[in-house]
């Protein structure tokens, strides 16, 4: 019974986070405020909870870029630097486009939630090319919003990761970090 109580919840938080084709953002006819967007169907995506597009998070992440200046993956220090890099641009409508360093190579939808236990927020990325989707809790935004932790979560097996992000008005480049080539 408990499954199918949790299942029509969940049906009612992705139905709640369709995309909006309008593109309207701030508010809804209602005047409540609109939720971060994600794609109906994202697998995976805990959409019970949505997060509001005018918290506090939702306003640091669609400015500018997020930047991984630190990744740490401790099941396979050889991934650590070939992560170090890449980024997130988010869009308010709920789309974004990712890269590394000056190239984009990735595009998709984004959205907010909350981790099981609703201790954290949840930024979920379904990108276009599936073996890049991912979900990361969201922790220690800093008081003037240009960095902050994400950890990775189960998800998609990246529970064990940890990322440290910092906000650039443009797209990284190896020299801006002393990455040699």
């Amino acid at each position: 019974m408990k499954n199918w109580i949790f299942i029509g919840w969940l049906l009612i938080g992705v139905t709640a986070c369709e995309s909006n084709p309008n593109g309207a953002d701030a508010s809804d006819s209602a005047g409540q405020p609109k939720t971060a967007q994600v794609k109906a169907g994202t697998a995976g995506f805990r959409a019970a909870i949505p997060v509001a597009i005018n918290s506090r998070e939702a306003q640091a992440l669609i400015k500018d870029y997020w930047v991984f200046e630190l990744y740490i993956d401790p099941n396979n220090p050889l991934n650590n630097r070939p992560n170090r890099g890449k980024w997130f641009k988010l869009n308010p409508n709920g789309t974004f486009e990712s890269g590394h360093w000056d190239k984009k190579t990735g595009y998709g939808s984004w959205g907010l939630g909350m981790s099981e236990k609703n201790e954290y927020v949840v930024v979920h990325f379904d990108n276009q090319i599936a073996a890049e989707d991912s979900e990361y809790m969201l922790q220690g935004l800093t008081e003037d919003g240009d960095a902050m932790s994400w950890v990775g979560t189960d998800l998609y097996g990246k529970g064990h990761i940890m990322i440290k992000t910092m906000q650039l008005m443009t797209m990284p480049t190896k020299q801006q970090f002393g990455v040699e080539e």
